[in-house]
């Protein structure tokens, strides 16, 4: 039941977020949107749309915008599920990344796109730092606060130096959640490895086969290719959370 409940809930928290941003959109005078650069990221679904400030319409890419409410999604989801402090701060960060990620894809401009940046950034770090509250064994407020600062900090400071650096940087937060993850269940004397650990690395590894082939324009599904990197990704994030917090 427990469970049922979190997925409605989640769910629910995803077609709400989706009705408010589509009623900013609609709301927002495209000619009003300042320093409009089409098709800077390189992605697929705005490629498709000629890259032409005349055609500049809000969202600019709606898969790619919609597509976003997955982190929401997961992050309420883990909310609701766990209930603790640190699920709360994943998910106001997730908010925060389901929102700057919407408006960049939406309104492809700079401004947006630093909301997007650094709101991953703000959620990789706040998990890899759960991680280490797991192995540190700190109690569940200790733990909160150094994601929410941690969080904070990843998304003020790294922002300015993200170009072509990114996924660089999303790397190495991945890699130390997954390195203390294992040191905490080598401590432990648990399985290094269960289905949960196993499916986020899947997840990790399909999204970005997704954003390679979205971002050569080879993606069997020509506006779905960064979307699709949108919802496993979130997928992943949830379930790696999760693993944390069992390890703990």
């Amino acid at each position: 039941m427990a469970l049922t409940l979190s997925i409605l809930f989640a769910a629910s928290a995803a077609v709400l977020a989706g009705l408010v941003l589509k009623a900013i959109f609609k709301s927002l005078n495209p000619a009003k949107v300042e320093e409009y650069r089409a098709c800077k990221g390189g992605w697929w679904e705005a490629k498709l749309n000629n890259c032409q400030a005349g055609l500049l319409f809000v969202p600019q890419q709606p898969v790619n915008t919609y597509t976003n409410v997955a982190y929401l999604a997961g992050g309420f989801f883990l909310m609701f599920k766990l209930q603790t402090l640190p699920s709360y701060v994943l998910g106001l960060a997730s908010l925060y990344l389901c929102a700057g990620s919407a408006l960049y894809h939406a309104t492809s401009t700079r401004w947006a796109g630093s909301l997007d940046v650094s709101a991953m950034y703000a959620v990789f770090s706040s998990t890899a730092v759960y991680a280490l509250s797991a192995l540190l064994r700190t109690n569940d407020a200790l733990a909160a606060l150094l994601m929410f600062v941690a969080a904070a900090l990843a998304a003020y400071f790294l922002r300015y130096y993200y170009h072509g650096t990114m996924e660089v940087k999303i790397g190495i937060f991945l890699i130390i959640t997954y390195a203390l993850i294992l040191s905490s269940r080598y401590r432990n004397q648990a399985a290094l490895f269960d289905g949960y650990l196993i499916a986020t690395l899947v997840l990790f590894a399909l999204a970005e086969i997704a954003w390679l082939l979205d971002k050569a324009g080879k993606f069997p599904l020509p506006r779905w290719g960064h979307g699709v990197w949108h919802i496993l990704t979130a997928v992943a994030i949830s379930i790696l959370f999760y693993t944390v917090h069992q390890t703990r």
